[in-house]
């Protein structure tokens, strides 16, 4: 089942990179940003008590290189330079906005 199942993902890569290309040959550009731990509401609106987010808070700057989390503001930068003319070229990326956590095992 392995080897089917990445059959598969490259098939589904190939036909990815073919509507990538069409949606560039009209000006589209498509790009992703995956965050790392960032301060919001989604942990507590999931349930999780207060207490147990701040040491949640607390464990993730550990897990991040750069030594801290994020912030709302790291994110929404990115994604307003992956919107703008000054990210022209920049197409089919995704961009890691971890503060180097993808670089690491996660603890």
């Amino acid at each position: 089942f392995q080897a089917e199942d990445g059959i598969r993902d490259v098939e589904r890569s190939r036909g990815l990179g073919d509507v990538y290309k069409r949606q560039a040959e009209s000006g589209v550009r498509v790009n992703a940003v995956n965050p790392g731990v960032v301060v919001s509401n989604l942990h507590r609106r999931g349930g999780m008590q207060e207490n147990a987010y701040e040491e949640f808070l607390e464990h993730s700057k550990t897990t991040h290189p750069i030594g801290r989390v994020g912030q709302p503001k790291d994110i929404a930068e990115a994604i307003i330079y992956l919107a703008s003319s000054k990210a022209g070229w920049v197409t089919g990326v995704t961009l890691s906005l971890d503060g180097g956590r993808h670089l690491t095992c996660a603890r």
